[in-house]
């Protein structure tokens, strides 16, 4: 392991224990919407969709898109890419 893998690790680490710590209010869900698989190749797979915060009231805010990219490693999808865009 060469010091720039250690250093990943340790941001990962950090970056994990700090959202496990933070709060999330019970009273709005995360919504996801128009949700699509398209293989690229056999191995390879881009899903795409749409999120939003929905509030107890109805209203909604911090809508995104959402894209992943997988990838079929061993036998097993494993995420390698994952961007989300707000939009209005």
């Amino acid at each position: 392991m060469n010091s720039g893998d250690r250093a990943a690790s340790t941001e990962k680490a950090e970056t994990v224990a700090a959202l496990a710590e933070e709060m999330v209010p019970s009273d709005w869900r995360i919504e996801a919407t128009d949700a699509e698989v398209k293989l690229l190749s056999a191995e390879v797979a881009l899903a795409t969709y749409r999120t939003a915060r929905r509030f107890p009231d109805g209203s909604i805010d911090h809508k995104a898109l959402r894209s992943s990219i997988w990838r079929l490693i061993d036998g097993h999808w494993r995420l390698t890419f994952h961007q989300g865009a707000p939009i209005g």
